[in-house]
């Protein structure tokens, strides 16, 4: 039922050819294809009458996308291409089909008026057959390489009717350097091209010559019904050829050119179009408006599957496309087919006669549905018969909205009948579109906020859902504790909290459920709670509760007195002091006044310290620790290192010799520093709580004293000791760098904790270290 044209790419050289790239090799095969099935140049020749009744028909093809696979067939790495490879090629093609290649504006004059860009658009696939993922590349490791053809093909083939099978081998064994069929005549249905990779592409192993790097797109060219510029045989340079035609008026009649780039040559009567991509030249970088209506017809018939490569819904099979909401009009076309059902194809033409959407490649006596999308407007049902005799009992429905039938027939006569129908807007389907409402509509088109989404609807309580709208009765509430129980007063102090407030806490920033307390102290020493509010991000105040005087204990706050801020932190279930700022603009602050108001910034909840880790060097160091244990003697502090201890010492030199059982210093003091040697690195972890350094007086003897670090972040030596510095005359760390007051000089860099440090002082001094959150 179908022509063949099979485009050989054969070797036939002398030794002058050897140096060239291999040409196309096409009587030979197409004589034995004839011979083999004598029915080929009838079938050839009623398909070139559906070529020209599609041209006739149009006044234009726009542009279309074709997804491609490429099959890699090697035995060796040399044969085993890169990806870069292949990349190259796409990007070749794509160039060469759309007047982009660098050579497209170098056309000589007198064919600037019929070059052409085909608008054709090869992308490699990223879904195969069985949609899954892909690079649109395959590898195969197989000998067929060496002396590939219709063998290649058995190895691997994605259908036909989905992809432009390309393989890409070492050697063809016919000597050729490519070949590809017309539509339809391929030999089992393996429609695709076969190609060596010495004239794939335009970098690795191919050529960058014109010749090879266009081989491709003369392939291609072939495989969309396109013959030589000279016509259908193998043998450019024959001067019969000039009474041959390729089927392409704007093409001029030509002998053909074996190789070179004659700009000037006229062979026929005319000049030569020898940089057409179908001629034989080196120099080739165009196509004609006649050969892009050929392809585009080609593309229009169902003949070799070509009619399904370019549809959307086939894009979208291929991973070209990715699928998307309809925002137009969604109409379903539905094909039901009687017998010869694979003769039958249709298009849909728009206002301009080009078809938008087709299908075909039909089994008989199926049902067949497929989905479009277009825009408002006015179009045209074409429907084909490749053999002439119509759709022998088969029928077509358009449906649009509402599922109203716009367009139908049944059994279309001869070759193909045309029948015209309008698209209108269907209008929004109002209603609520979100599949996780409870009223959703799955046939809405557009949202009109009806959506209701049952849940909590209360935003003090745990299971606030801020996306529900209709409350279910299913909220759950936080249980408050017992220690922010307060009596009212009647006298109150505002400290407004708004939503941007920042304060620090365990896992990030003050959350929801968490809890901001005032506290303060009875006549027991007792700590109790003086006002509170639940945080739910958003702006709000706590009142803080006044000392009623006329009661006998203390209830609450009393004018001056400074605030306490605790924090529960919901997510830990733990309660922690917090360190905060207040708005400096506001007058009252930080202390209660009986009506005053105050405004928190900021804060930082403060996590109590339960343990220090101190590394200690192997040989001697000097080390102070920030922690007060529960027990202070030596024995019991380093017990957890007292394997590897050798001797420790205070700055009286008293020491503590573990291996005599021998402790001379006794307690550890707090702000103390004490030498140490160690056999082995070792360390040290120190647990008890953790004293605020600010409150802490270290004194500082005239002469030579051992001092702790008791902060715990660093801070500069030269800062720490200012506030004494005029007494200072040396401070050193256990490697000997020095701080130096009346110098100037800071050797030592910053103190840190966990390190002790050597001073001498001129007289006795207090030295207190600032706190935590109060930099130097």
């Amino acid at each position: 039922m179908k022509h063949i044209l099979i485009i050989l790419i054969s070797i036939a050289f002398n030794s002058l050819l050897l140096a060239q790239n291999s040409t196309c090799g096409f009587n030979a095969v197409m004589n034995q294809r004839y011979e083999e099935d004598p029915n080929l140049l009838i079938n050839r020749d009623a398909y070139e009458q559906e070529i020209q009744s599609i041209i006739n028909s149009k006044s234009f093809f726009e542009q279309k996308t074709i997804p491609i696979v490429v099959h890699i067939i090697y035995n060796d790495s040399y044969s085993n291409i890169s990806d870069n490879q292949v990349y190259s090629a796409m990007n070749a093609i794509n160039e060469d089909f759309n007047g982009q290649n660098n050579e497209f504006n170098s056309v000589v004059s007198n064919f600037n008026s019929v070059k052409s860009s085909l608008d054709l658009t090869f992308v490699l696939a990223s879904k195969d057959p069985n949609g899954n993922d892909t690079n649109g590349i395959t590898r195969t490791q197989s000998n067929f390489t060496d002396n590939a053809g219709e063998n290649v093909k058995s190895l691997v083939m994605w259908n036909t009717d989905m992809y432009l099978n390309i393989w890409v081998v070492d050697n063809i064994e016919s000597g050729a350097g490519a070949y590809a069929y017309y539509p339809g005549t391929a030999p089992n249905g393996a429609e695709g091209i076969v190609t060596r990779h010495s004239q794939f592409g335009t970098l690795g192993t191919s050529s960058t010559a014109n010749f090879a790097s266009t081989t491709l797109t003369h392939e291609i060219g072939h495989y969309l019904n396109l013959a030589h510029t000279w016509g259908s045989t193998n043998d450019p340079e024959l001067s019969s050829n000039c009474d041959s035609d390729d089927g392409v008026s704007d093409t001029p009649n030509t002998i053909g050119t074996l190789y070179g780039c004659s700009l000037n040559q006229s062979t026929c009567g005319s000049l030569d179009n020898v940089q057409n991509f179908m001629d034989y030249t080196d120099c080739t970088s165009m196509f004609t408006n006649g050969q892009r209506d050929r392809v585009h017809a080609a593309l229009h018939s169902n003949q070799g599957g070509r009619i399904n490569l370019w549809q959307y819904e086939n894009l979208i099979a291929t991973g070209v496309l990715n699928e998307q909401e309809c925002t137009q009009t969604e109409l379903v076309v539905q094909v039901s087919t009687g017998s010869w059902a694979s003769e039958i194809s249709w298009v849909i033409n728009n206002s301009a006669g080009d078809a938008v959407a087709g299908g075909g490649l039909y089994e008989d006596g199926t049902t067949y549905n497929t989905s479009l999308c277009l825009a408002p407007g006015d179009y045209s049902f074409e429907t084909f018969d490749s053999y002439g005799d119509g759709w022998n009992g088969g029928s077509y429905i358009v449906y649009a909205c509402d599922n109203q039938a716009v367009a139908q027939d049944s059994n279309p006569s001869g070759s193909g009948e045309v029948e015209s129908f309008t698209v209108v807007d269907c209008g929004p389907t109002l209603g609520c579109s979100d599949p996780n409402a409870d009223n959703y509509n799955s046939e809405v088109t557009e949202d009109d906020g009806s959506c209701l989404y049952e849940g909590c609807t209360d935003y003090t309580a745990l299971n606030y859902d801020p996306n529900s709208n209709l409350e279910n009765g299913s909220c759950i509430y936080q249980i408050i504790p017992d220690l922010f129980n307060f009596s009212t007063t009647g006298i109150s102090h505002t400290i407004v909290l708004t939503d941007d407030v920042l304060i620090g806490t365990i896992d990030g920033m003050l959350s929801q459920q968490d809890i901001i307390g005032v506290f303060h102290q009875n006549e027991f020493n007792e700590t109790l709670c003086a006002g509170y509010i639940v945080w739910y991000d958003q702006t709000t105040s706590i009142a803080v509760q006044g000392d009623n005087p006329l009661t006998s204990s203390i209830d609450g706050y009393v004018e001056g007195q400074e605030f306490e801020i605790q924090v529960w932190d919901y997510s830990e279930q733990s309660m922690f002091n917090c360190s905060v700022q207040y708005n400096p603009s506001i007058a009252n602050q930080n202390w209660y006044v009986n009506g005053g108001v105050s405004q928190i910034v900021s804060g930082q909840i403060q996590i109590p310290l339960v343990s220090q880790s101190i590394e200690l060097p192997e040989g001697w160091s000097i080390f102070s620790s920030y922690m007060i244990s529960e027990s202070m003697s030596v024995n019991d502090v380093l017990s957890p290192i007292v394997s590897d201890l050798v001797v420790m010492k205070d700055y009286n030199g008293m020491a503590y010799l573990a291996e005599w059982n021998y402790n001379g210093i006794g307690d550890m003091i707090l702000g103390q520093a004490y030498q140490i040697k160690l056999n082995t690195m070792s360390t040290l972890i120190v647990e008890g709580a953790y004293p605020e350094p600010q409150e802490q007086a270290i004194e500082l003897q005239e002469g030579w004293n051992l001092v702790g670090y008791l902060r715990v972040n660093p801070a500069s030596t030269e800062d720490v000791f200012s506030p004494v510095s005029t007494q200072v005359l040396l401070v050193k760390d256990y490697f000997g760098n020095a701080y130096l007051p009346e110098w100037g000089f800071n050797g030592i860099g910053n103190m840190v904790p966990g390190q002790g440090y050597q001073v001498k002082m001129n007289s006795t001094q207090y030295l207190y270290y600032n706190a935590n959150d109060v930099p130097y």
